[in-house]
């Protein structure tokens, strides 16, 4: 007998259907890979919507009217002015800088004697008329007539200035007090921003011009405060010794050093606010 041959035929069927599994494979792959990218797309922009939607919802917060803050702020940059001004004219600070500038190489008076009548020139300056100051005709032992007209003088630019920083401290804190009950606190930041800044550039350009010449910005600001002639005296007299050159730009640096801490008080006080 022959050995029976193996049926070495696929069968038909079979051979069809395998490409057509492999290709339903791959077709459902792909839809997968698209239903995939549909739904991931959808949930992208559900997020992008629910984002917008909280973005929307979420509370606002309270501001001032522009016109408003900007009144607001400018009243707090002439303040902080005013207010870093009266520390020049505190007794303390006149006392101090006198102790250490007055004139004693020019004068025939005593240290101490020309730190009292720098003391006593302030005061009267101040107003006070009760202070006994030394006058005469020789002014460089005496105040002169002369002398006490610019005193007097003087003393209309400080009153003016004290009667304006007390105005501006009402006016800062009326307007304070009704930003805070309407707006909240919070609505201060701005205000106390600009307005530190605004007097915080003016003092660094005042720095400036004054290590460029301070003598130069010295003498402007006596045109512009006094008559011409009034404000000039020998440089051996009593009253430029007590209170010489060299006080009025340590006048100068307390003046712009107060100022500074000052502004940088208020901006910091706005960052704060900021971050509530």
């Amino acid at each position: 007998m022959k050995p029976a041959h193996k049926n070495t035929r696929r069968s038909p069927s079979r051979v069809k259907l395998a490409p057509q599994g492999k290709a339903a494979e791959k077709t459902g792959a792909k839809q997968a890979k698209a239903a995939d990218k549909t739904g991931a797309t959808q949930r992208a922009k559900a997020a992008q919507k629910t984002g917008a939607a909280q973005r929307i919802k979420a509370p606002q917060l309270p501001s001032a009217p522009r016109a408003f803050s900007v009144l607001a702020s400018i009243v707090l940059a002439l303040w902080l002015v005013g207010a870093s001004f009266m520390v020049v004219l505190s007794p303390p600070v006149t006392h101090g800088l006198a102790s250490v500038f007055v004139d004693t190489q020019n004068s025939v008076k005593s240290h101490d004697y020309l730190v009292r009548i720098a003391d006593d020139a302030r005061s009267f300056a101040a107003g006070d008329d009760s202070v006994e100051l030394p006058l005469g005709t020789d002014e460089r032992v005496a105040f002169t007539p002369e002398v006490i007209e610019h005193l007097l003088d003087v003393r209309v630019v400080f009153l003016a200035a004290q009667l304006l920083t007390a105005l501006l401290t009402v006016a800062l804190v009326v307007l304070f007090v009704v930003a805070v009950r309407r707006w909240g606190a919070v609505s201060l930041k701005s205000v106390l921003r600009t307005g530190g800044i605004i007097p915080w550039a003016l003092a660094v350009v005042l720095v400036v011009v004054g290590m460029l010449s301070f003598e130069a910005l010295f003498t402007a600001m006596h045109q512009l405060l006094f008559a011409a002639g009034t404000w000039t005296f020998s440089y051996d007299s009593l009253l430029i010794c007590a209170l010489p050159f060299d006080f009025w730009v340590g006048c100068a640096v307390v003046w712009a050093v107060a100022l500074i801490v000052l502004c940088a008080v208020s901006v910091i006080t706005s960052i704060v606010l900021k971050r509530r």
